[in-house]
């Protein structure tokens, strides 16, 4: 069984076709191009002619026998008029075969598609020039795709360069071709494979969004099968044919994913310029002509890495080591640790550790340090004691941070007993040990921090590794058992960050400000929390922090919830998703969901809320468990939202262990708050006064009310409950207090989701007034497309396209081009 899915944003390249003479397909195997054109093909109506070419048709009379075939199979009524035809040789002729085809007709119609599959087996340039001639006939509209397996350059396509402009020219390549997640989903839910094996995200990812892979996948359900019967094609087609020095190249190029010409020359070391060459026209290697660099396809990558035993373990190395030094050389410290690993090189792995980003920050790379290190030579690590900083480190990143915690401790003390110890390094594990300090939530790290500080102001230069402390949760605690007031913890946060950016310059800006929001909002001191949340965003845009800006945009719009402000409120929520338009955002898509979901639960809109919150598919955490924690409580609200108390309560359960390597203060109030209202909720009074008593004992004395106020009419019925005659000692004013407090704000919220639906008929109202030519403009513009570029593929003005485009920003209420595209894209309009 062969699912086809809907793919807008393909099937509107292909209409693009039939408004340019030329429009190329070019992709290897596998990628769906033949599929994707004949369904085109079917849906249009003007007569097309598929040709399908085989190497025969380099002679011009098989070749013109296909193309009068071609002709037959669009109506069996044009054949005659054929009879005696030859080849064609000038433009005459090219033009009476049409008109003749097209007199046929009912109606006279200008429009021809011809589609040309398998193009890459043509070689003649007399049947070339004959195509090439048809696309500049202006009588008539004449309309061709190139279907091709192989690269196009100037000798497989003689008029390429007539058409370079986009308006000219329509180019249809893999990147248009590969499925995304949304894709892959589609088909896995055709196939009922939902919940299998592999998650459409996984399958992206192994395979670089090949399609044959993922449709392969979805047909046999199993990944062995998916790799063997692709790994066949491979060798036939794409390995074996070739002469053995490729074959060898090619092998040895797979040890790189991203490498550009000089690197490939270096490896390649004694190959000549024909082997480069043919590394650029092989259709599974990407290369960008401009940039002089290679990309080489995932799949097809990891079928060539299973052949590399047959080099030597030195050959291997020389490769590996490489390859670290062209990745330090182009920033990127976490691919040269991979591949000194690879090569066994620990001088060089202990150099690039200091200037890791990502590696010690994720569970499975931080899984082959541990395994790395346990094979250290023993008088190596004898001698360098900072491979047990790293394990130690590593421990912290699989959230193992109590045993983390000892292991530092007991490197400090070994080294301080040296007679003479490595500073830099105490001065790294202080800070270390201070970082923990505030994920378990105390007051330690306040000594480490000071110790690691003075260390570099005495004698060192600042550290180059800036590991950042904030993830997806709040910031704000409190210390258990002590009687640090919120404003003394404001305090003691900014105190702590002055020692910290000396130890850490760059790292964390805006962090001490965050943390001042959260404090005085959860008391209800709006104002104070206003002017400390934009702090944030600023001082955290210096560095392009956007977790914190993110964080404080949603702060704000919850006070302008608060404040009734509406449109603030939507302002601030929206602001959200404009960070996550930049590059370097791309590491915050989950908080942004996160956040996304927190607001569409406030205007009572759990549609929008992605799939894998409301499905509490969180496995996107399994590699950043120090992240965890947020996600669970957001996925409880929702359940509770929807009324699906149960499934809230088990959401609790993933929570509890988090609690025993971090502090988490304010995911322990939400807690015990949604333990109240569930056992609320069954009528189970002792045991939701229970757990409303551990609440009411983490916000009682500062009047930490927020968390109870956010949740609106959900936590009514657990304080009336907690109102009733009990055991605990309740200040029952507070309690009345409180009760008031949260009715107030569950009408804030009545209010805001009538205000709310109405925007929505408003929006959809002139969603629908878009008109088919704005429409366009806007899908050009979510592809990326110039102002001058969706002026020549429009053929209008670039005046126009500026009037276009504001009627869109008007239409849509949109501030820019990526908030156009993100209501576009939250509105299915693209």
């Amino acid at each position: 069984m062969n699912y086809k899915i809907k793919r807008p944003k393909l099937d509107e390249l292909l209409e693009k076709s039939l408004s340019t003479p030329l429009t190329t397909v070019v992709a290897a195997p596998g990628y769906g191009k033949t599929t994707a054109v004949t369904s085109f093909a079917e849906s249009v109506d003007i007569p097309v002619l598929w040709i399908t070419l085989s190497e025969l048709d380099n002679d011009r009379e098989y070749f013109w026998k296909s193309f009068i075939h071609a002709v037959t199979v669009s109506d069996e009524t044009y054949a005659r008029h054929f009879e005696g035809q030859s080849f064609p040789t000038d433009t005459e002729n090219f033009l009476t075969i049409y008109l003749n085809l097209l007199e046929q007709r009912d109606t006279l119609i200008q429009d021809v598609l011809i589609v040309y599959d398998n193009f890459e087996l043509l070689e003649n340039p007399d049947i070339m020039s004959y195509i090439g001639k048809n696309l500049t006939l202006t009588n008539l509209r004449l309309h061709h795709i190139l279907i091709s397996n192989e690269k196009m350059d100037k000798v497989k396509n003689p008029f390429y360069m007539q058409y370079l402009t986009p308006g000219d020219y329509n180019r249809i390549t893999e990147a248009d071709l590969i499925f995304n997640v949304d894709d892959a989903e589609k088909l896995l839910s055709l196939y009922n494979l939902e919940g299998g094996e592999y998650s459409a995200t996984e399958l992206v990812e192994r395979s670089d969004g090949w399609p044959i892979f993922i449709s392969h996948y979805c047909e046999c359900g199993n990944i062995n099968k998916t790799y063997l019967v692709l790994y066949e094609l491979f060798e036939n087609h794409f390995f074996s044919n070739y002469p053995l020095s490729m074959q060898m190249a090619l092998i040895k190029i797979s040890i790189l994913s991203d490498f550009d010409l000089n690197l490939a020359n270096e490896v390649l070391r004694s190959e000549g310029d024909e082997t480069l060459t043919s590394l650029t026209r092989n259709i599974f290697i990407y290369y960008n002509f401009d940039l002089e660099t290679f990309h080489m396809q995932k799949v097809y990558r990891h079928f060539l890495q299973n052949k590399i035993i047959i080099f030597d373990e030195e050959e291997r190395r020389r490769i590996w080591n490489l390859a670290a030094d062209y990745a330090l050389r182009n920033d990127n410290p976490d691919g040269a640790i991979e591949y000194y690993m690879l090569a066994k090189n620990f001088e060089n792995l202990l150099e690039c550790l200091s200037e890791a980003r990502d590696t010690l920050h994720c569970v499975s790379k931080s899984a082959n340090i541990q395994a790395f290190f346990s094979e250290t030579p023993s008088g190596l690590k004898k001698n360098n004691p900072r491979i047990d900083f790293y394990i130690a480190y590593t421990y912290v990143s699989c959230s193992q941070v109590n045993f983390a915690k000892l292991k530092f401790e007991e490197l400090l003390d070994e080294e301080l007993l040296k007679k003479v110890p490595n500073h830099k390094l105490i001065a790294e594990i202080h800070r270390s040990l201070a970082d923990i300090s505030l994920i378990k939530n105390n007051l330690e790290g306040m000594e480490h921090i000071q110790k690691a500080a003075a260390i570099v102001e005495r004698e060192l230069p600042v550290f180059t590794q800036s590991p950042s402390m904030v993830d997806e949760n709040h910031l704000f605690f409190l210390p258990d058992g002590d009687e640090h007031t919120p404003k003394d913890m404001i305090a003691y946060i900014d105190q702590y960050m002055c020692y910290r950016n000396i130890v850490c310059k760059n790292s964390d800006f805006g962090y001490e400000h965050l943390f001042e929001a959260e404090a005085f909002y959860y008391s209800g001191k709006f104002r104070e929390s206003k002017v400390a949340a934009k702090l944030a965003i600023s001082k955290s845009l210096l560095i392009k922090q956007y977790n914190i800006a993110m964080q404080a945009h949603y702060l704000l719009s919850l006070i302008a919830l608060s404040e009734r402000d509406y449109a603030t409120m939507f302002q601030e929520a929206e602001q959200i998703n404009n960070y996550f338009t930049h590059d370097e955002a791309s590491p915050y898509r989950q908080l942004r969901d996160i956040l996304n979901a927190s607001f569409y639960l406030e205007v009572d809109d759990s549609q929008r809320i992605e799939s894998w919150i409301k499905e509490n598919n969180f496995d996107a955490y399994e590699e950043h468990p120090l992240k965890k924690g947020r996600n669970y409580l957001v996925g409880a609200i929702y359940n509770l939202h929807i009324g699906d108390y149960s499934r809230a309560h088990t959401m609790l359960f993933q929570m509890e262990p988090l609690f025993e390597q971090k502090g988490l203060w304010v995911l322990r109030v939400y807690y015990y708050l949604i333990k109240s209202i569930f056992f609320a909720n069954e009528k189970q009074r002792e045991k939701s006064v229970s757990y409303f008593a551990k609440l009411y004992q983490m916000i009682y004395k500062y009047n930490l009310y927020m968390p109870v106020v956010e949740l609106g009419a959900l936590a009514l019925p657990a304080i009336s409950m907690a109102r009733l005659p009990n055991p605990y000692d309740f200040n029952y004013e507070w309690l009345k207090d409180l009760e008031s407090k949260t009715r107030a704000g569950a009408e804030n919220r009545k209010g805001l989701q009538a205000a709310y639906k109405n925007d929505q008929k408003k929006l959809q109202h002139n969603v629908s007034n878009l008109t088919k030519r704005e429409r366009n403009v806007l899908s050009l513009l979510s592809q990326g497309y110039t102002r001058n570029e969706i002026a020549e593929a429009m053929g209008i003005s670039i005046n126009g396209v500026k009037k276009f485009i504001n009627s869109i920003y008007n239409k849509l209420g949109a501030k820019n081009r990526a908030d156009a595209i993100y209501i576009a894209t939250q509105n299915h309009i693209i």
